[in-house]
């Protein structure tokens, strides 16, 4: 109970934005293998949803949740529904006003069957569907006993010949263009935010197409199909550069360290790494920022910090190429 507890926790800092980087990489990896968690996920985002309406949602965390989680177009989809859901109750369980009496009636003689029925909305309701439900009944049978002739000629007209057969000449339909203009123009109209709920941001805000980068590199001067060095590819808009290292050492250690290096000049030293079991020997991952990283080649070395009874081996060198766009 207490490990779901932490992972609901972990999973609504993460849909609040209130997790590092490093952490939300390990959360969205998680996303894409386990099914259970995604599950989880789902009733954590439930959970927020209703805080939010109940107002039981202050100070901070609203702030995150207005600015952050509502960024995601399907978050607001889902806030939409449960409003739609919200009104929809409260709607049901409001007590509809006594009906008031009519005193005309009051000294009519038993048998008599007044009409301030028919000024029931359900009464009208009943009698409407049940009206449609006859009128479509006594077209469905019109339309069988007019059908009925053509449809056996066709059903012979369909029947091979023997002597001769005759060719299709059946007009195929024309696909008529769906005329989209109007769906674009009501989206584009519709920017400014809600009156029910002036907090809400007036138009959603998507966050940088490239703002991290990740790339698996192999160790060894090629990689492992042959070939150049790999290649990391970093964009204007990009701010964080994620290394997969997938490890190859002859033993597994509990932490390890990596330094990047272009020549024999170290610019950066990553250390305390843990490694992640995302393959048969696991893999290290590595957070750059793209500020120090240049459009030249590159080399990470990565050494095992061995225990009291283990022994350091020596370190693997991971060699990458950046190029910039």
């Amino acid at each position: 109970m207490k490990h779901d507890v932490q992972q609901e926790m972990k999973l609504r800092g993460y849909l609040l934005g209130e997790l590092p980087l490093e952490e939300q990489v390990l959360v969205e990896q998680r996303l894409f293998l386990d099914s259970e968690y995604v599950e989880l996920q789902q009733a954590v985002k439930d959970d927020l949803i209703d805080e939010y309406l109940m107002d039981e949602m202050k100070g901070s965390e609203r702030e995150k949740f207005v600015n952050h989680f509502l960024l995601l177009p399907e978050h607001g989809a889902d806030l939409k529904i449960a409003e739609a859901l919200k009104k929809y109750l409260a709607t049901e369980n409001t007590p509809s006003p006594e009906p008031a009496t009519n005193d005309t009636h009051k000294d009519e003689p038993p048998g008599f069957f007044p009409f301030s029925f028919l000024n029931k909305p359900l009464v009208w309701l009943s009698l409407t569907v049940a009206a449609l439900i006859i009128l479509s009944v006594i077209a469905w049978i019109a339309i069988r006993a007019i059908r009925g002739p053509a449809a056996d000629g066709s059903q012979q007209a369909r029947e091979p010949q023997p002597t001769q057969s005759q060719p299709d000449n059946r007009q195929q339909p024309v696909p008529v263009p769906h005329n989209h203009n109007k769906v674009e123009t009501a989206e584009k109209g519709n920017t400014n935010g809600s009156p029910e709920h002036p907090d809400k941001p007036p138009e959603r805000r998507s966050a940088p197409a490239h703002a991290v980068v990740t790339a698996t590199i192999y160790a060894g001067s090629p990689t492992r199909g042959g070939g150049s060095k790999s290649k990391v590819r970093i964009y204007d808009d990009t701010e964080k550069v994620i290394l997969r290292l997938p490890l190859e050492f002859s033993e597994p250690y509990d932490k390890y360290r990596a330094e990047l290096l272009s020549g024999e000049r170290k610019i950066d030293e990553h250390s305390n790494l843990k490694s992640q079991p995302d393959d048969k020997y696991g893999s290290v991952f590595v957070t750059l920022s793209a500020d120090v990283l240049r459009q030249q080649s590159y080399r990470i070395k990565l050494y095992g910090v061995p225990t009291d009874q283990q022994s350091a081996e020596p370190p693997i060198t991971y060699p990458f190429n950046v190029q910039r766009k």
